[in-house]
């Protein structure tokens, strides 16, 4: 949205790449200012319901980068200590929820950047959504979906 642009990201173990498109034109490479802000492994995009910030999942950097949606300047980092795949963000962008390999979903206050709460999993998760009203979490994993309160997820614990 950032400009009307649709922003995407090569998920691959090579160093990551933003391509954008201005207005239906063709894509075009974009290098944020620290091209090496992006790591590699990037697993998951994801743009603020504002449009104003971009949210960069990647693997070998073990956190979501927080990027300026206009400018790709960076703004913070949500360091959940593991190795995130998937990052959700609530309908009024003041939550982020990172699905890390560790076997867990951590939630994230978007505006200090810590880390608010853990859900635990079974397994993996693969990726995740949230409703509209954003009060139900929706996990994917490898063996089926599980559905969680968002309002029940646990404090963050210590690392």
């Amino acid at each position: 949205r950032a400009g009307q642009a649709v922003l995407a990201a090569e998920r691959s173990d090579a160093p990551a790449a933003l391509f954008r498109s201005q207005g239906g034109s063709a894509l075009e490479v974009v290098t944020p200012a620290d091209g090496g802000i992006l790591g590699s492994g990037v697993q998951d995009l994801a743009l603020s319901p504002d449009g104003q910030r971009l949210y960069v999942a990647s693997t070998s950097l073990g956190y979501v980068t927080v990027l300026d949606a206009a400018t790709l300047r960076p703004l913070g980092q949500l360091d959940g200590g593991g190795s995130p795949t998937a990052v959700v963000l609530s309908p009024d962008g003041q939550t982020a929820y990172v699905c890390d390999r560790k076997g867990r979903v951590d939630r994230f206050d978007t505006a200090t950047f810590l880390r608010a709460g853990t859900l635990a999993l079974p397994e993996p998760p693969l990726h995740a959504a949230l409703s509209p009203d954003g009060k139900r979490l929706f996990v994917q994993l490898a063996r089926g979906v599980l559905i969680h309160d968002t309002d029940a997820m646990s404090p963050a614990a210590p690392e």
